[in-house]
């Protein structure tokens, strides 16, 4: 229906405004549902990062406390407890020198740590073994978390503890989805409150905008067809009303000035002396009865002629010439 209304009508201003609100529509939904997507991700970056100091913070103490007990079986539970977690993919201890030491798939030990962790940061991993303070890094391309957790350990004296790191592959999940699914009570209202903001934007611009302007050219379509004129009533400050005052003037003008030629015109046709007008090729474009009259030429016989047709070789070539040079020129002659 919309397709067919614009393949007929696509210069109506009706049409014009339809097709200018219902995109600025779809434009604001679409925003909308942008902002909504917007919001979940960062609500969901708030939550995954919450999650994950929640576990660093767990997991620290807990491999700290099982490392100076010195119980294997502690460390193998937590480690095991961990990689059951639905959004960590990979539990790795790693000695100060960057090398796995332990890991649930047991290919990766003895490995660089470097070679296993996605976009491992050397210059994080000795930070976070300096400073004793768990730190992460945000990957966007793979939307995952790398967490560095400072791990100690017995070492060959009590003075010279051994310096390990925890390193966990946490999975975010940004959830867009599941945003549209929680909050479609929300999106539903907002788009409801937009549809009614655009019909009745519509309506406006239909009553104060289309309607008018369609009403002048309907007015303007009389007058060409020599009704009267019909000018709709409108408001006089805005512009409709100003181009409406316009137009009424324009017409009323263009009717007197219509007036006075058709006076004219008679007073010519109905003239005693023979009168005719020439365009500036010097063709006959109109005869007035006088001088059928006076020549016995019809008006067929004369028009598109050259007045040379009329002479009868008694005027001085002199009064042709001062003639032909007004007319030229574009100014009266009489002789």
């Amino acid at each position: 229906m919309i397709a067919q209304l614009l393949k007929t009508n696509r210069y109506s201003i009706r049409v014009r405004i339809t097709v200018i609100l219902m995109a600025f529509f779809l434009l604001l939904v679409l925003i909308a549902a942008v902002a909504l997507v917007k919001e979940q991700q960062r609500q969901a970056l708030q939550s995954s990062e919450q999650e994950l100091r929640s576990i660093g913070s767990l997991s620290q103490a807990s491999f700290n406390r099982a490392l100076r007990m010195e119980l294997p079986e502690v460390l193998e539970e937590l480690k095991t407890e961990l990689q059951a977690h639905r959004r960590v993919l990979r539990v790795l201890r790693v000695s100060e020198q960057g090398q796995v030491l332990d890991a649930y798939n047991p290919d990766y030990i003895g490995q660089a740590a470097a070679t296993v962790v996605t976009e491992f940061s050397a210059s994080l991993f000795t930070q976070t073994a300096a400073s004793g303070l768990l730190a992460y890094q945000y990957l966007p391309r793979a939307q995952r978390y790398v967490l560095y957790l400072p791990l100690t350990a017995p070492g060959s004296s009590y003075s010279q503890p051994q310096r390990q790191m925890l390193v966990l592959e946490y999975q975010h999940h940004s959830g867009w989805l599941e945003a549209l699914y929680h909050h479609w009570r929300a999106l539903l209202i907002e788009l409801a409150l937009l549809a009614l903001t655009s019909v009745l934007l519509w309506r406006y611009l239909q009553q104060t905008l289309a309607r008018p302007v369609e009403q002048l050219v309907r007015a303007l379509n009389e007058v060409s067809a020599d009704k009267p004129l019909k000018l709709p009533p409108g408001e006089r400050r805005s512009e409709i009303g100003q181009l409406t005052l316009a137009l009424e003037s324009m017409v009323k003008q263009r009717q007197l000035d219509e007036a006075e030629l058709r006076k004219l015109s008679v007073a010519v046709e109905q003239s005693k002396d023979g009168i005719l007008i020439t365009n500036q090729q010097a063709q006959i474009v109109y005869v007035n009865s006088s001088l059928l009259e006076l020549t016995g030429y019809s008006r067929s016989e004369l028009i598109g002629q050259n007045p040379r047709l009329l002479s009868a070789g008694k005027t001085p070539p002199g009064v042709y010439q001062q003639m032909w040079q007004q007319l030229r020129l574009g100014q009266a002659w009489s002789g």
